[in-house]
């Protein structure tokens, strides 16, 4: 074997992983850093943090919902204060609230949302699942994280399941 096919063996292997490590840096590095319920008032806060050092993410999208595992699971989705196109900046962590349940999830539960959070959020079954995606501003390529959450009521904090 001479010295230009091994060159070329050489090139052939390195390349694709160059390339995969280039794809890789170029999708948005979110970070689900914790929940907690607001003792001020009725509502879940989630952190989120674009963990990125050069890249901005960009239109931000995030799912909240409870997961009940009684005898009939059901999925309460809450609503979020974000609207519209959002974008993290490097390194930014953001403060995410839900103050109340999602249009559809209002028709299985009918109280209000301090005691959804007492009955239906406190109650160690039942789990919060947190999706988020966004994508890389440079490239728009995409990434999706999810994180579940339970309530573990001696310490009365969050704990990723």
């Amino acid at each position: 074997m001479g010295k230009s096919e091994c060159i070329g063996i050489v090139i052939s292997i390195l390349f694709p992983i160059l390339w995969t490590i280039i794809l890789y840096l170029l999708k948005p590095n979110l970070k689900i850093m914790n929940t907690e319920i607001s003792e001020s008032e009725p509502s879940i806060r989630i952190r989120v943090m674009n963990n990125s050092w050069c890249f901005e993410a960009i239109n931000l999208n995030m799912e909240v919902c409870i997961v009940t595992k009684k005898i009939k699971k059901y999925t309460y989705h809450l609503e979020i204060d974000k609207h519209d196109f959002l974008i993290l900046q490097k390194k930014e962590k953001r403060i995410f609230q839900s103050f109340d349940l999602a249009q559809s999830a209002k028709r299985y539960y009918n109280g209000n949302f301090g005691a959804f959070i007492e009955e239906i959020i406190k109650n160690p079954e039942n789990i919060i699942r947190v999706r988020v995606y966004a994508a890389n501003e440079y490239s728009g390529f995409g990434k999706a994280k999810g994180k579940e959450f339970r309530y573990n009521v001696n310490t009365k904090l969050f704990e990723i399941v």
